[in-house]
């Protein structure tokens, strides 16, 4: 069972993927661009 959750992409990543396959690059830029800040503290998630 272990096996198949590390096979199983994040959320994160499944949005990602959707993004590309909505050919919506400009928001998978953005998304990368909130989570960047997120990860530096520019932001908070609230």
């Amino acid at each position: 069972m272990s096996a198949a959750l590390e096979l199983t992409p994040t959320t994160l990543e499944r949005i990602r993927q959707d993004l590309v396959g909505l050919k919506m690059p400009r928001a998978r830029e953005a998304l990368d661009a909130i989570v960047r800040r997120l990860e530096q503290g520019d932001i908070s998630a609230l």
